[in-house]
């Protein structure tokens, strides 16, 4: 099987399976908005979305360079692999403790402290699903499929009997959380039973490629931070300034503005050794690849966006109901942030290929900035509105126009540009992937 039919069948499989637990979630959304009062769902958004923010310390920065490590050098996987496990380890550890001390500086001593430390707790688990970007670099998203699955329906299951039995917000967090032990157990077990070389490199110090690794990823890390930063601040500023009626109002436009961010992710990482290959070995395929895959974002995109915009009213009010109206004007604003959030993706292991590390930490940074900045302006007047026009302002500034001040990510830029004016003819050429060049 060629290069491209691998990769156009990892995205197939990880489709099936994110949309699977996509329309899960949704259940799940629509069920806690149904059997949870209005203030109880912002408490819950409130939550996930501050424990959200100390995430990026768990992988460090590690998951898409380790990537470029393993099919770099497929035969020292183990070593490499060992090795980030170990910074994302200690990234973890310190996430939980500093979570757990400015949890108590935003919420003090209360109930939600208690709640943001239960989360904080199993989200050091997160460390282990390298384990799936290892298998994703060699295409063979199946070895992890099944059990990721698995666990996930689980733990679906059981938050949904916890809501319709009104357990208690700690219950469900509690049960939320277990899904990062359970991942965790079951990739372990994966990769110790995958007749990986664990012995090979054993006695070899990591030190100098955890320095190197460190180094490397420290861009991408903070990177990351810069990202969730203006990704979940909203929601956790909301509730500190308005309250958490409209916190649970804005989560819920925003998580189905945020439904559609996956498919860019997954494309990406599917895609990731046909375009690493192809960057390494023939620069000019690379970029006939990469312009065709910004093409069927930016119009997937704007499909979505429009669609989306046009429904927003009745949807919202047929899904959670009548108390989530106000929620329609804010999905009819946040849903175009998905323009540039779609083709930050590639743009994010373009950043990898060209050693241009520190430059997804600046554009993040810049958006990042906007957005509390915008917040600050706009929430106390416009409350769950004003956030939405930050959100996408600061999407806008990070996944574009921040790329035209650098010089070294302006090709890039000049690349979305010509693929969002050409994302016509590029997408009928999608369409002929198998028998004729990209255009």
């Amino acid at each position: 099987m060629s290069d491209l039919k691998k990769s156009i069948t990892n995205t197939i499989l990880l489709f099936c399976e994110k949309w699977l637990l996509l329309a899960l979630n949704f259940i799940t959304v629509i069920l806690l908005t149904r059997y949870l009062a209005i203030e109880l769902v912002g408490t819950y958004s409130s939550i996930l979305a501050f424990a959200s923010l100390l995430l990026p310390f768990t992988t460090l920065g590690l998951n898409n360079l380790a990537s470029k490590y393993f099919i770099k050098y497929p035969n020292s996987k183990h070593f490499y692999f060992c090795a980030a496990l170990r910074i994302r380890l200690f990234g973890a550890i310190f996430a939980a403790l500093v979570g757990i001390v400015l949890g108590f500086f935003v919420y003090g001593a209360s109930y939600e402290l208690k709640l943001v430390s239960i989360l904080l707790f199993f989200q050091m688990f997160n460390i282990f699903n390298l384990v799936e970007y290892l298998f994703m670099s060699q295409q063979q998203v199946w070895k992890t499929m099944p059990y990721r699955v698995a666990i996930r329906i689980t733990i679906k299951f059981m938050f949904l009997v916890a809501l319709i039995y009104k357990c208690s917000l700690t219950s469900l967090i509690f049960i939320l959380g277990s899904e990062y032990l359970l991942l965790a157990l079951a990739y372990w077990l994966i990769y110790t039973n995958n007749n990986i070389d664990q012995e090979q490199n054993f006695r070899t110090t990591y030190t100098p490629t955890i320095k190197r690794f460190f180094h490397k990823s420290k861009w991408l890390f903070l990177s990351s931070f810069a990202m969730i930063l203006y990704l979940k601040i909203d929601q956790v500023m909301l509730s500190q300034m308005i309250g958490m009626e409209q916190t649970a109002q804005y989560a819920v436009a925003a998580k189905l503005s945020e439904f559609w961010y996956i498919f860019p992710v997954l494309l990406a990482n599917a895609f990731n050794p046909l375009l690493t290959n192809n960057y390494t070995k023939q620069r000019a395929t690379y970029d006939k690849h990469c312009k065709l895959l910004l093409s069927a974002l930016f119009l997937s995109a704007i499909v979505i966006a429009s669609t989306t915009t046009l429904v927003a009213e009745p949807l919202i009010e047929f899904l959670f109901g009548e108390s989530y109206k106000q929620s329609a004007s804010i999905l009819t604003i946040h849903i175009w942030a998905c323009i540039f959030v779609f083709q930050r993706a590639i743009f994010s292991k373009w950043l990898i290929l060209s050693n241009n590390y520190k430059y997804s930490l600046w554009t993040h940074f810049i958006g990042a900035a906007i957005n509390i900045l915008l917040n600050l302006l706009l929430i106390p007047t416009l409350g769950g509105v004003g956030a939405a026009i930050a959100s996408v302002t600061s999407y806008t500034f990070a996944g574009f126009i921040s790329l035209f001040i650098f010089r070294q990510t302006r090709p890039f830029a000049y690349l979305m540009t010509a693929a969002m004016i050409n994302c016509v003819p590029n997408c009928i050429s999608l369409l002929s992937i198998k028998n004729k060049p990209y255009a």
